[in-house]
């Protein structure tokens, strides 16, 4: 097989990952004057992190950035399910001023979340758009915006989007800080230039990994299925590359943390036949569950493709798993790991569909074309009972 016959184009915007950092840099820098002001990022102490799809992977892999950068109390910084803030988290008039929402959604047209902006507000609370697009609904339905440098004609199935809204997200809890005073004045220069350095250190081994993932995929292509197992930090770039799994190769892929996959998952049939790829990160408090689960996985037959930082012997793997070291962070900012590690995940996903004839989100399949065209969208309803 022909490398070069199975390009496709989650892998071109996995390439796209060095540029996206240089063009998002200005939007972002742009955006910094003109999104929430400083005195009232001062006052802020609790802040929800939310979105849909990837967005909301998007939230959750941001909270160690805003849990070490923020000074706000870590039991009140959260990213819960869009769902369940625009209709069940209470979300009291007391002190309303001094909580943040943030609704992420790269094209501003996400109704839950427009939905769970327009509660917050109509609730007191300080909100904010995370997006590409200052006119949209979510833009409209929030006080301030925090626009991103996502290009929406080439951003499908939105990789570079993604780590748009991150990339957004680590400055904004800089901001927060820098507000507040527990951070220095220059701290989101430094974020800004961490996140080049981080972006940049994938950029000479790049190849490496491509040529790595397209040989996996060979092995990998016909397997009836795949999940995503990560922990912590590690959670939102399993739950990314799961949903690239199912959005481009068609395949079901669901995303699990390594407890719940010993309760549960261990037990699916033909475990020969579930490509299984952890994300772990050196350092982390889950390192010992994470290798005994991998251990297992392997002990009972399952493919394992374990992306870290670190070593088998960090994790405890004694098994015969193949292991794929990714670079670290800057020292001193592993919660930027999230930034980059979904590439292996990604290239072997682009690789997977191209291979398999997959067409993208099944835009060759005339039955969903025909639901998707006679679908009508709901006028948004605000249920605020709390």
């Amino acid at each position: 097989m022909n490398r070069k016959d199975y390009e496709g184009h989650l892998r071109d915007l996995v390439y796209m990952l060095p540029s996206t950092y240089e063009g998002n840099t200005k939007t972002v820098r742009d955006s910094i004057s003109k999104t929430v002001p400083k005195e009232i990022m001062k006052n802020i102490e609790r802040i929800f992190i939310t979105g849909c799809g990837d967005s909301f992977h998007a939230a959750h892999a941001s909270l160690p950035a805003f849990k070490e950068l923020s000074g706000i109390d870590r039991s009140k910084i959260s990213a819960p399910r869009c769902i369940e803030l625009s209709r069940n988290i209470p979300l009291p008039k007391e002190n309303a001023d001094k909580t943040l929402v943030i609704g992420i959604s790269a094209t501003g047209g996400s109704l839950r979340t427009a939905e769970t902006l327009t509660r917050a507000k109509s609730r007191g609370c300080v909100t904010m758009s995370l997006t590409s697009r200052p006119e949209s609904r979510n833009a409209k339905s929030a006080d301030y915006t925090f626009i991103v440098g996502t290009k929406d004609s080439t951003d499908s199935p939105g990789l570079n989007s993604y780590y748009c809204s991150l990339y957004a997200l680590y400055v904004i809890a800089a901001l927060i800080g820098e507000a507040k005073g527990v951070k220095e004045e220059g701290t989101v220069d430094i974020i800004i230039e961490k996140i080049k350095e981080y972006t940049y250190s994938y950029e000479p081994i790049l190849d490496k990994i491509d040529e790595d993932m397209f040989e996996l995929a060979k092995v990998w292509k016909d397997y009836r299925g795949y999940e995503a197992v990560g922990d912590g930090i590690g959670y939102a770039s399993a739950w990314f590359v799961g949903a690239k799994l199912v959005e481009c190769a068609g395949m079901i892929a669901p995303a699990v943390d390594s407890e719940q996959w010993c309760h549960v998952n261990t037990f699916a049939h033909t475990p020969e036949n579930i490509g299984t790829i952890f994300q772990g990160k050196k350092g982390d408090a889950n390192m010992s569950r994470l290798g005994e689960t991998v251990n297992h996985a392997v002990g009972i037959g399952r493919p394992v493709l374990f992306i870290s930082d670190g070593t088998k012997e960090d994790f405890g793997i004694k098994v015969d798993a193949i292991i794929y070291r990714i670079p670290s962070p800057p020292e001193g900012y592993d919660f930027l790991m999230p930034l980059m590690d979904y590439v292996p995940g990604s290239l072997l996903t682009s690789y997977i569909a191209a291979m398999n004839n997959k067409v993208y989100f099944r835009r060759d399949d005339e039955r969903r074309a025909e639901v998707y065209k006679n679908a009508v969208e709901k006028p948004m309803v605000v249920l605020d009972n709390f």
